[in-house]
């Protein structure tokens, strides 16, 4: 690392990643915002948590931020100490010793650290979960390991300063995004939406869109220790069958909208229509969006489009069940087994818009109700530089 790092005239943002980060990550974490008033540092820390996690094309310019991958501990705590005049950690990294370990070393330099919180609806956990011998026993094992982050981590919250950031009011339902001074703010992807611009004029496009959400695909399985519930074969060809039925019935296209950190041979959508740009814009067009529970429906929310919940037995079988069930609870949208539907299921079918729970779903989970309508990062900064 340069030598004159600690040299810079700004105060300087740290930024803690433990997923590689790429060019996605560049533009929903503000790195250009917050680099107009800060000194920004992006520490990704994927090599020291998650050593076998896939890293993906960065595709990002390092002009107006500077870049460090440290290997270990040592390594990190020595770029620490080269930086000055410190405003702020902020905090992505996930839940588990170590990482509670990393926050009460960043306390110990009385460095304040600012967490962002967002929720996901969740409904009631499947009571009855098919599992083998082999995987009951992870499923004990995850279980007391997740007791023991638990704990650790709220040692790890009380002692470091803090600043949590809140995407909305279902934030008050995480024990930890109650401490500190609260950042009332939006969603990355009601970030998304400020930029794309809130008009909607979509009468003329007609065609459906399918959050890909990856459900194939094991990448995450070096973080959770769960595997993907379908091989990717099986899964694109009944989702592809699935895709025909609605075109019957709506009498308009089906477009997939492709998983940001998906990979061109692992995508298993080969005889489909599959498109790469943004899904924010390909929603904000459309007339219809199928989801599982991907977060990028927070997009249909916003431009008031009608949804259908996509689910299965398999996958209402495991914990995928309990946000399937929270996102259809909470819109009042139709769910829909993708293996299963017939002729008659798509005949029924009228998904609408419940604009009143549409309404609450904003409140709750995509933006705190009366902020101000500025970029989140805007927001972040403003706070931090009144605080100080």
């Amino acid at each position: 690392m340069d030598s004159t790092l600690g040299q810079q005239s700004l105060k300087s943002i740290l930024i803690f990643v433990e997923i590689p980060f790429n060019a996605r990550d560049f533009d929903r974490m503000g790195i250009s915002t917050l680099s107009e008033t800060f000194s920004v540092f992006l520490f990704d820390l994927s090599t020291m948590f998650n050593p076998s996690y896939p890293r993906s094309p960065e595709g990002f310019s390092i002009e107006s931020f500077t870049y460090i991958h440290p290997l270990d501990v040592s390594e990190l705590n020595r770029s620490i100490g080269e930086i000055d005049r410190i405003a702020v950690v902020v905090d992505y990294l996930l839940e588990g010793p170590a990482q509670s370990a990393l926050r009460s070393l960043i306390s110990s330099r009385g460095i304040t650290a600012a967490r962002y919180y967002s929720e996901i609806p969740k409904g009631v956990y499947p009571l009855s979960i098919r599992r083998t011998g082999s995987e009951v026993k992870r499923h004990i094992l995850r279980t007391a390991n997740r007791l023991r982050t638990i704990a650790s981590c709220r040692i790890a919250d009380k002692i470091c300063n803090k600043i949590s950031i809140w995407s909305g009011l279902a934030c008050g339902r995480i024990p930890s995004a109650n401490l500190g001074q609260r950042v009332d703010a939006h969603s990355m992807d009601y970030d998304i939406f400020l930029r794309e611009g809130i008009a909607n004029d979509c009468s003329s496009f007609r065609y459906g869109v399918f959050l890909d959400q990856g459900l194939y695909r094991n990448h995450d399985r070096f973080i959770t220790g769960n595997r993907a519930p379908y091989l990717a074969e099986p899964y694109g060809r009944a989702m592809e069958n699935f895709f025909c039925g609605l075109e019957d019935r709506f009498g308009y296209p089906i477009f997939v909208a492709r998983h940001p950190r998906a990979k061109g041979d692992d995508i298993p959508f080969a005889h489909w229509r599959l498109l790469t740009r943004s899904t924010a814009t390909l929603i904000q067009s459309c007339s219809l969006v199928l989801t599982h529970y991907s977060t990028a429906t927070s997009f249909a929310i916003l431009w008031g489009k009608p949804l259908v919940v996509v689910s299965s037995g398999l996958l209402e079988s495991t914990s995928s069940g309990s946000y399937i069930r929270g996102f259809a609870k909470e819109l009042g949208a139709p769910v829909v087994n993708f293996e299963l539907a017939t002729s008659q299921h798509f005949k029924t079918l009228a998904p609408k818009v419940d604009v009143p729970r549409y309404q609450r779903y904003k409140s709750l989970y995509l933006k705190v109700p009366g902020t101000q309508e500025n970029g989140l990062w805007r927001v972040f900064s403003d706070a931090i530089l009144s605080k100080r």
